[in-house]
């Protein structure tokens, strides 16, 4: 919490590269009513309006958060806030037990995310598993599938804060919560955030297109290079990534 000796809290923090500044970026163009990308092959547009908006409110969430934010990922911006170092931030369910355990737990506070020019979006997507068509041993394979799937670890990780994909696991967790509390309160937002999800497209180079957008937005943070150049590049090179064998 702020002292005597320390500066006021930042404004909002986020990630300032990777994933984390991509999905943000996804997030405020969608909230404009525009999909980031062409499908099914996951050409970037972000020459458009909505792109050039997003970019004018990354740069204005920049000027009232860390110097450092470019080089920050999600571990580094859960860090700030559980410390109680910024005002605002946006984060996974699963990181909710670490702000629980935090300085801040009785001073936190839970809302969607605010509607854009067009619509509410949250970037959403979930983790996913396979077994290799070369697996050596696919029964233990199978069975470790079957474990990370089941109600139990689902539930488990609920209880960490994760919104579990199972619906059996969602209903046990909400059963066992306490009504009228933080953590009751944060199951309506999830289930409610359900609505304005804003899904990435599937295919296999969609990583690669990720890695073009979150590079050229991480050096306009920096101050690298203009709005026009970043939105210009996030298209030549996310298509040349998009189409690349």
């Amino acid at each position: 919490m702020q002292t005597a000796q320390s500066q006021p809290p930042y404004g909002f923090v986020f990630p300032g590269k990777g994933s984390g500044v991509f999905g943000h970026f996804f997030e405020l163009c969608g909230s404009a009513g525009h999909y980031l990308y062409e499908t099914p092959v996951p050409r970037p547009q972000a020459q458009h309006e909505a792109g050039r908006w997003a970019l004018e409110i990354l740069a204005a969430l920049h000027k009232a958060a860390p110097r450092e934010t470019p080089e920050w990922d999600f571990d580094a911006v859960t860090a700030c806030f559980a410390a109680g170092e910024a005002s605002l931030t946006t984060d996974w369910p699963g990181s909710f037990h670490r702000y629980r355990e935090s300085p801040i737990r009785d001073h936190l506070g839970l809302a969607l995310y605010p509607v854009g020019p067009v619509r509410r979006a949250t970037y959403a997507g979930s983790h996913t598993f396979a077994l290799a068509r070369k697996t050596s041993d696919r029964a233990l394979a199978l069975a470790l599938l079957r474990h990370l799937t089941s109600r139990e670890a689902q539930l488990l990780e609920a209880r960490l804060g994760t919104l579990p994909a199972r619906t059996d696991a969602l209903a046990a967790i909400r059963q066992e919560t306490p009504p009228h509390t933080l953590e009751a309160r944060r199951w309506d937002l999830l289930e409610q955030a359900l609505e304005y999800a804003w899904f990435p497209p599937k295919h296999p180079r969609y990583p690669a297109v990720e890695a073009v957008v979150s590079e050229n937005l991480r050096a306009f943070l920096r101050g690298e290079q203009s709005a026009e150049i970043t939105l210009e590049r996030i298209d030549r090179e996310g298509q040349r990534a998009a189409e690349e064998i």
